[in-house]
This record gives C-alpha cells, structure tokens and sequence, in this order.
C-alpha cells in the first residue's frame, strides 16, 4: 500500500503542491498504478526477438554546398546585403 507521505514525496519531487483532498485522491489512484508496473515487471521477454529497422539510415542523399542563383534572394521579402534578415529571437 502506498502511504499518504510517499504521495508527498512524489509530489514534492514533481514540485506540486496537492491539499488534503487531493492527497487522498492520488493515494488511491497510485496503487494500482504501482501494482500494474509490478506486473509489466514479471514479464519474461527472453522468447522476444529483436525487431529489425524497416528503413536503412544509410540511404541519406550527400551534402554538397552549391552555390545560390542571383534570382533566389527574389522571393524573400526581408533582405540586407546577400543576407536574409529574420525578426530578433529572444
């Protein structure tokens, strides 16, 4: 069973401040929670195999720099110099 003072605790550590209803409230409601982890935890996962990715990460296309066109800085609305200037980002 999970006491009032654990739930404290784990608020504490989520940093929520819980009243005395709400205590009551979530001592009830972590129990079977906890009693649900115990049984994911006794399950055996030695007949499991591992699965296989379904895309390869090797099929990337390669990074090459090119040089830009005089036309494309055209369709940016914001521009100073060669430059595309973006609204300041705090």
């Amino acid at each position: 069973m999970v006491s009032k003072e654990e739930v404290k605790h784990l608020a504490w550590l989520a940093r929520i401040e819980l009243d005395d209803k709400e205590l009551e409230v979530y001592t009830k409601q972590i129990e079977p929670i906890i009693n649900y982890f115990d049984i994911l935890d006794k399950i055996s996962l030695e007949d499991v195999q591992v699965s296989q990715r379904s895309v390869s990460y090797t099929k990337f296309r390669d990074d090459i720099a090119k040089e830009l066109g005089d036309n494309t800085l055209s369709v940016v609305k914001n521009i100073k110099e060669r430059f595309v200037k973006a609204p300041k980002m705090v």
